[in-house]
């Protein structure tokens, strides 16, 4: 769908932003009257004046036929069943502003690891008996461009020393029972298709907020299945604005929903916030989104090729539960032949 098209659905949103703005410009015209401000009132007058139109337009549309979004079914717990919980924690790699799709990595990924809450006591001691035993304290955070190059917490002396320590790291997230939900937009064929940024009347025109709505919609849906397991969300900080940002759009998920999952399941399935940990906090489950996010990304810049930990992350990919982790596991936005991670390619 165009960024000019707009469907009843989204019409009905928009009116409802309108009718908003009305009712604050209303009120400010009100105010700028009692303080016998006449030239402000008139310039606010003049604003709602030229709101009408689009007002009686996204009416006009909104009272089209609305087509319904698919809800799920609740899962019929046994009574006194506790309710299963995961936790999704998240992480990213690249830069989304426009000017990376002329870099030499124009590609931006967030990447989801799905934990059970149950069973993340277990893993957090295993992660940490690991960093004590290859790093030498369980207080070290692993960060993956030091893994990649070889620096600070993973600097070794020779080749063999470097090989086996990431061997030693693939073999304990191999131990690990995760499963991955990733977004990736291929910021090149992304400003081709769309060099304004906005896609539709659903999608938010950042591309960060854009891969949070995709990875939501896939969690709500692997929640679903299991069990109608509750989640919660943790995410890296970005800093107190940003991570405001990401809030606000999460909560708009809880609101509004998206093109294809309505607002009621996400309030079903999630908990209504997003916890935001900085990388001194330690966070096992980060680390790990942090050391996914890389290979998914590297993978759609380059399909041909094998980056590192792509055998172990992409092999936990949500299926969705029809073995397809081509569409529930790793949304590749815009999807071409030449950034098709699953495509079968001529050797």
């Amino acid at each position: 769908m165009g960024s000019s098209e707009i469907t009843p659905r989204a019409a009905r949103i928009k009116l409802e932003r309108v009718d908003r703005l009305l009712s604050h410009l209303s009120a400010a015209r009100r105010l700028f009257e009692e303080i016998d401000s006449s030239e402000n009132s008139e310039i606010v007058a003049s604003l709602i004046d030229g709101l009408a139109p689009s007002r009686s337009r996204y009416q006009s549309i909104s009272d089209g036929r609305i087509e319904p979004r698919k809800r799920f079914k609740k899962q019929i717990r046994p009574e006194g069943a506790a309710i299963p919980e995961y936790i999704l924690c998240l992480d990213e790699c690249g830069s989304h502003v426009p000017e990376a799709a002329r870099s030499n990595f124009p590609v931006f990924c967030v990447s989801g690891i799905i934990l059970s809450k149950a069973a993340y006591g277990t893993i957090d001691d295993l992660w940490k008996a690991w960093k004590t035993t290859y790093l030498g304290s369980p207080d070290i955070v692993v960060h993956e461009p030091e893994v990649r190059g070889c620096t600070k917490n993973f600097r070794r002396s020779t080749s063999s020393e470097r090989e086996n320590l990431w061997k030693a790291l693939e073999d304990i997230l191999a131990k690990i029972d995760f499963t991955c939900i990733c977004a990736v937009v291929d910021l090149r064929s992304f400003y081709e298709l769309h060099p304004d940024g906005k896609v539709d009347h659903f999608l938010p025109k950042s591309i960060y907020l854009m891969c949070i709505d995709f990875i939501m919609e896939r969690f709500v849906n692997f929640l679903h299945h299991r069990d109608d397991a509750r989640g919660s969300v943790v995410a890296e900080s970005r800093g107190t604005v940003e991570d405001a940002i990401v809030h606000a759009e999460f909560m708009r998920l809880l609101t509004e929903g998206t093109q294809y999952v309505p607002p009621v399941s996400f309030r079903w399935a999630l908990r209504p916030y997003i916890e935001f940990y900085v990388k001194k906090r330690n966070h096992t489950g980060l680390q790990i989104a942090d050391l996914s996010a890389r290979p998914f990304a590297e993978k759609i810049l380059a399909p041909e090729t094998t980056p590192a930990r792509w055998d172990i992350f992409s092999a936990r990919l949500y299926d969705g539960m029809k073995d397809a982790p081509h569409s529930y596991g790793l949304k590749v936005f815009p999807l071409t032949e030449e950034n098709n991670p699953f495509a079968t390619r001529k050797s």
